[in-house]
């Protein structure tokens, strides 16, 4: 899709915000005697004359939702003309009165039932107008979706919504990459439809997700927008609920990725304590160098210093490079207690902008320099003490 259908989503959205639905569907009572009259409207809808079928569309119109029975058995006409226009005027009239529904919902008027989910997501964000808003415009964007909350199929359907998203690619095939700016109810709409608490099995959506979070168009958009608050709300409820070894390491970088430090540090922690995945430990430990606390992370940073499994491998020129789990807990022990890791032995340390140091630089050519280098940090912790 190109700009323009984002320029005509946005200009819909704008309608519904100001309430510029000018034409509204009244309420008619659906009495059995009144239904014969809205068959013989349908079948006029073929009529000959072209001003008896603009009649008979104009006044099935101001039936409104009353008349959708009726238009229902006319999309099965075996008249052309009479299915054309029912399909036409069921879609115009659905739509005008879901509009109806909505702005009543915005404006809080009447007892109508909320739309599905408002219950989960204000709960969350509050229940301002603002936040009404933004729910209409994200029920607008997926409808079937949001219907199917709570319901068979609901994670499924999530998961390949959200595939799209990661490949770049909206619900509504709305190019993520080429865009400067993602509109907030996209943004909104997949934080609150990956909640693990809508999900029985919410690690399937995870990994979509935070494949989707940190595209950068997504994260400028979130930090630019008047909405950045609720956003924030809804990006830390996920990050939040994230207990799965995968996707406490997605959260965590995703903190990294949004600077939710004190949300981030406990996942840091916690992948350090557990000490299951060494690739992931790297993340983890890289992460507490740049946010955590010597006094406090030191301990279970230098846990690590006798961990010699391989976290990562790389070739320099003709040389196979291992890094280990303790080269990583060293280079950060270091950072930590304010020393230059190069003056270590770390010859191939680099800087890296959100992690410190790029994890496969902190590394040895040899086991004698790793033996030298933690030597030199016993040295230096017992002269520390």
């Amino acid at each position: 899709m190109t700009r323009a259908w984002l320029t005509s989503l946005l200009g819909g959205c704008v309608l519904v915000i100001a309430h510029l639905v000018t034409v509204a569907c009244p309420v008619i009572a659906d009495d059995q005697a009144s239904r014969p009259q809205y068959a013989k409207l349908v079948d006029q809808l073929g009529s000959l004359e072209y001003r008896e079928r603009e009649a008979a569309a104009k006044k099935l119109f101001e039936l409104g939702i009353a008349a959708k029975d009726a238009l229902q058995m006319g999309v099965k006409s075996d008249d052309l003309e009479i299915r054309m226009r029912s399909q036409h005027l069921l879609t115009k009239i659905r739509e005008t009165d879901y509009m109806s529904q909505m702005n009543a919902f915005i404006d809080q008027v009447g007892n109508a039932p909320p739309p599905n989910g408002w219950k989960e997501f204000s709960a969350i964000v509050g229940e301002s107008r603002d936040m009404r808003i933004l729910y209409v415009l994200m029920n607008r964007k997926s409808p079937d979706l949001f219907q199917k909350i709570g319901k068979d199929g609901f994670t499924d359907s999530v998961n390949d919504h959200l595939a799209m998203a990661r490949k770049g690619v909206s619900g509504a095939r709305l190019p993520v990459n080429n865009l400067d700016h993602m509109p907030d109810e996209i943004i909104a709409a997949a934080l609150f439809l990956a909640d693990p608490q809508l999900h029985r099995e919410p690690q399937l959506v995870s990994s979509q997700l935070y494949q989707f979070m940190t595209t950068q168009a997504v994260k400028d958009s979130l930090i630019a927008s008047s909405r950045c608050e609720a956003l924030t709300k809804l990006l830390r409820n996920w990050v939040n609920q994230q207990d799965g070894v995968t996707s406490t390491r997605n959260a965590m970088r995703v903190c990294s990725w949004y600077s939710l430090t004190s949300d981030g540090l406990p996942l840091a922690r916690r992948i350090v304590d557990e000490k299951e995945q060494k690739s992931y430990l790297a993340d983890a430990l890289c992460y507490l160098a740049k946010n955590g606390d010597y006094e406090v992370d030191g301990q279970r940073v230098t846990d690590l210093l006798d961990d010699h499994r391989d976290c990562h491998t790389w070739i320099n020129v003709n040389e196979v490079i291992k890094v280990q789990v303790c080269d990583v807990a060293l280079a950060v022990a270091l950072y930590m207690a304010g020393e230059d890791p190069k003056n270590y032995g770390y010859k191939y340390l680099k800087s890296h902008p959100r992690d410190v140091y790029q994890t496969h630089t902190m590394c040895f050519k040899t086991d004698e320099e790793r033996q030298a280098a933690l030597k030199k940090w016993q040295e230096f912790s017992k002269s520390s003490e």
